[in-house]
C-alpha cells in the first residue's frame, strides 16, 4: 500500500531542519555581536583607566606647578619632568590597545587627533618647565608659572572632554550588548518553541504512518487468511505447479478427492 504520510514526513524533516540552521546561523551572529561588543567595553574600560592616570597625573603637575610659584623650589619642577614622562608613557600605552583597530575610523581619528593635542601640549609645558631653569628666569617666574598652569588646564580639558566621548562610547557598547542578549533570548525562545511544534507535528506523522501500516499489514494478513481459507475450502480442486510439473500448491478439495495427504505430495 502507498504511504500517503511521508511526503508530508519528509516536508517537517526539512522544515525542522531548516529552521535549526537558521537558528544556528541567528545564535553565532548574536554570539559574534555579544563578543565583539564586549571585547569593545573592555577597550573602552581601559582607555578610561589610561585617562584617569593621565588626569591624576595632570593634577599631580598642577599642584606642583603652584607649590613652585609658591616656594620656587626646583624639586616640584622636577617632579612635574617626571609626570611629563610618564603620561608620555601612558599616551603610548593608549596607542598600543590592542582592540584600538576594531574602533570605526572617526574614533580611531579622534584618538590620534587627541594623542597629537596631549603631544603638543606637553612639549610646551616641557620647554616652560626648561626656562623656569634658567638662572636668568627669576624675574619671569610668575609670567612662566602663568604660562604652565594653562597648559595644565588645557591638558586637563582635552582628557576630560576625551573621556565623557569615551564614556558615552562604552555606555553605547553596553546599550547593544543588553540589545543583543535579549534579541538572542527572544531568538533561541521563538526557535525553540517552534521547534518543538514542528518536533510534535513530525511525532503525529510518524506516529499516524506507523499507525496506517500497522492497519495495512493487519488488512494484508486478514486478506492472506480469507484467501488461504477459500482456496483450501473451495467446492472445486486446484492445484500449481512449476515448469517441471512438480506440484508446488494444492488446496484440501482436491487432495480429497484425490485420497492423498499433503505430506505425501
Amino acid at each position: 500500500m502507498k504511504n500517503v504520510t511521508s511526503p508530508n514526513i519528509s516536508i517537517g524533516f526539512a522544515i525542522t531542519l531548516s529552521l535549526l540552521v537558521i537558528n544556528i546561523f541567528t545564535a553565532y551572529q548574536n554570539i559574534t555581536k555579544i563578543a565583539t561588543n564586549d571585547r569593545m567595553q573592555t577597550h573602552s574600560n581601559e582607555m578610561l583607566s589610561i585617562l584617569a592616570t593621565i588626569s591624576v597625573l595632570a593634577k599631580d603637575t598642577e599642584m606642583r606647578q603652584r607649590e613652585h610659584a609658591l616656594t620656587n623650589n626646583p624639586y616640584y619642577l622636577q617632579v612635574n619632568r617626571a609626570n611629563i614622562s610618564q603620561m608620555r608613557i601612558q599616551l603610548q600605552l593608549l596607542q598600543d590597545l590592542p582592540n584600538n583597530q576594531l574602533q570605526p575610523q572617526p574614533q580611531r581619528a579622534q584618538l590620534v587627533q587627541f594623542r597629537q593635542q596631549i603631544e603638543r601640549y606637553l612639549s610646551r609645558l616641557g620647554q616652560n618647565i626648561d626656562r623656569q631653569f634658567r638662572p636668568l628666569a627669576l624675574a619671569r617666574q610668575p609670567e612662566l608659572s602663568k604660562q604652565g598652569q594653562d597648559t595644565i588646564d588645557e591638558i586637563q580639558q582635552i582628557v576630560a572632554n576625551f573621556q565623557r566621548a569615551e564614556r558615552i562610547t562604552l555606555d553605547r557598547y553596553q546599550a547593544k550588548s543588553q540589545e543583543s542578549l535579549g534579541f538572542a533570548r527572544l531568538s533561541f525562545s521563538i526557535s525553540g518553541l517552534l521547534d518543538l511544534l514542528l518536533l510534535s507535528i513530525l511525532y503525529r506523522l510518524v506516529n499516524g504512518d506507523l499507525i496506517k501500516r500497522e492497519q495495512a499489514e493487519s488488512m494484508l494478513r486478514d486478506y492472506g487468511a480469507e484467501f488461504e481459507e477459500l482456496y483450501h475450502n473451495a467446492p472445486c480442486g486446484y492445484h500449481s505447479l512449476d515448469r517441471t510439473g512438480k506440484f508446488l500448491r494444492i488446496n484440501r478439495t482436491e487432495l480429497q478427492m484425490l485420497g492423498y495427504e499433503a505430506a505425501e505430495l
